[in-house]
This record gives structure tokens, sequence and C-alpha cells, in this order.
């Protein structure tokens, strides 16, 4: 799976508001194994960061779709922070999920299915992460609420 993100170009990571536009594109690899080799993503989507949220369908095979949405993301140099709902496109499901990808680390999804992802390209024009900081991860259901354009700690 292919994860296309706009993130903020134009901002500091120690800023708590925004100066920038939300412009650059960070490309998100999906895999079926810890590996993360790329070329064998198994899917691809584009986010777009300048929305409050972000909603896209996917196929589940029997020729049926699930929603997914999401919301709060957050772009630095080395990973992205972001919430997932899924079963929704309006980002307002009862059970988010806080969620990372990195640049350095091919990362299984917190719920524990067998998903990897890896950022590909884009996050260079992103600020670089404070010393010490964690995107927050959370298990199903257990995320933030809320929606956040462009959000930066």
């Amino acid at each position: 799976m292919l994860l296309l993100l706009l993130a903020c170009t134009g901002t500091t990571a120690d800023t708590a508001t925004l100066t920038g536009t939300c412009t650059a594109q960070v490309l998100i690899g999906f895999y079926d194994d810890d590996t993360c080799t790329p070329g064998t993503e198994v899917n691809e989507l584009t986010f777009d960061l300048s929305q409050a949220c972000h909603a896209w369908s996917r196929s589940t095979g029997a020729g049926g779709t699930r929603d997914n949405s999401v919301t709060r993301l957050q772009c630095y140099a080395d990973r992205v922070c972001y919430t997932q709902h899924v079963e929704t496109a309006a980002c307002d499901s009862t059970s988010p999920t806080d969620k990372e990808t990195r640049t350095d680390a091919c990362l299984q999804e917190p719920t524990g299915e067998d998903l990897w992802s890896l950022i590909l390209s884009g996050t260079e024009d992103c600020p670089v992460a404070p010393d010490d900081f964690a995107c927050p991860v959370s298990g199903t259901g257990e995320g933030t609420g809320g929606l956040a354009v462009c959000d930066m700690p």
C-alpha cells in the first residue's frame, strides 16, 4: 500500500502555531511483511494534509468497500504521526487509533495485523522532531479524538 501525505512546510517543530502551508507530498509504502521492500507495496493511497479530515474507501475483496479517514497529521523529517478512523469517512468514529510511520524503520500496525509501513520519500521539507519526541501511538479505539489540520505539538 502506498500512502501519499501532504505535509506542512515553513514551520518549526517547537512552534505551537503553524506559519506555512500544507504542500509537501509524503509517500508511504504499506507491506504484508516486516521487510518493507520498496516495490512490494500492497496498496496505494493519497492523503491531503490540508484537509481537516481526509477520507478514502478501499476494497475488502468480495466486491465490498471499507471507509477510512485520518486527521491530526503531523509531519517531521523522519516520521509522520496521525489518527485513523475506520469504517467512517468523517473522522468521527468512537474508536480512533493513533499511529506512526517512519523513514528509518519498518513499523507494524499497532492493531497487530499483518501490515507494516515505511516512508519512502517526501518528509525532507518537514521540520526535525524535537529531542525525545514520540508520536502518540495507541491500541485500537484508544486514540485521540477531534480534528486538527497540520497539527504540531
